[in-house]
């Protein structure tokens, strides 16, 4: 694996390194660095990589994130403006995307992380946090503001192998949770959702609780409990509100065509 410095490392971010953007080669960054107020210009593909603490701030990504099989302290997005940012198969510390002008995508999957924080985010379209994650604590909080995202968002979330995780003050317009971890403790409060998928949840060794999910527009709104076992304690009274439709699904379904209709 090669050594690089921080001044190599800008010059990757830059596009000024042609052997990287040609063929991205697996480097070790021993230093802390912080990026602040630049623009990268293209697809930053970090493979096989090794870094310590890499915070970037108020910085504009013209191309995608991505970091693969890679090894990080931490990695913070703070105040930019991003497209497309995906983590697979890494180990991270502490991982943050914060405060963000705009995001497409944010991808988290086999990866095996400390803590997440995604927070304060009012543009984006997806954020996905797939099932074959190890991670300990995760807030998802303060994300998507209808009067300025044009996007259709989506949100997934599959607790599967977490610890601690909450979910509040999101605005989306489908919310898919995936299968619940043993032992967890899991709380999704203040959401409104058009769609709200629960997939594949049990909660008897867990600590779970819904409070406050509901629609923006009831009239286009749906629950579906998808081979859950309705568990009044935890889909109680202060759960959900106000859906058109509550249907619960026995056997597998379709999920891409009721985030649809």
């Amino acid at each position: 694996m090669r050594k690089i410095n921080v001044k190599q490392f800008l010059k990757i971010l830059k596009g000024e390194d042609l052997e990287f953007r040609i063929s991205p080669f697996p480097f070790k960054l021993n230093q802390s660095v912080h990026i602040s107020g630049i623009h990268l210009p293209y697809d930053l593909d970090f493979t096989n990589c090794t870094m310590d603490h890499v915070v970037f701030t108020d910085c504009r990504f013209s191309g995608n994130v991505k970091v693969s099989k890679s090894k990080l302290r931490n990695l913070t997005f703070r105040e930019c403006r991003l497209h497309d940012v995906e983590v697979d198969s890494s180990s991270i510390g502490d991982f943050a995307l914060e405060g963000s002008s705009e995001l497409k995508e944010l991808i988290v999957k086999a990866s095996d992380i400390h803590k997440v924080i995604v927070e304060d985010n009012p543009i984006y379209e997806t954020i996905h946090i797939g099932c074959e994650n190890n991670v300990r604590d995760c807030r998802i909080s303060n994300n998507g503001e209808p009067e300025k995202n044009s996007f259709s968002t989506r949100v997934f979330i599959c607790p599967e192998r977490f610890e601690n995780i909450s979910l509040s003050n999101l605005t989306t317009e489908a919310l898919h949770i995936g299968t619940f971890g043993e032992y967890a403790k899991f709380i999704v409060k203040d959401v409104n959702a058009e769609v709200v998928l629960i997939d594949g949840c049990s909660a008897e060794l867990s600590k779970v609780k819904f409070e406050n999910v509901r629609p923006l527009d009831a009239s286009i709104s749906a629950l579906h409990f998808i081979n859950t076992p309705f568990d009044p304690e935890v889909f109680g009274d202060n759960a959900f509100s106000d859906y058109k439709v509550t249907k619960i699904h026995h056997q597998n379904v379709d999920v891409a065509s009721l985030m649809l209709n």
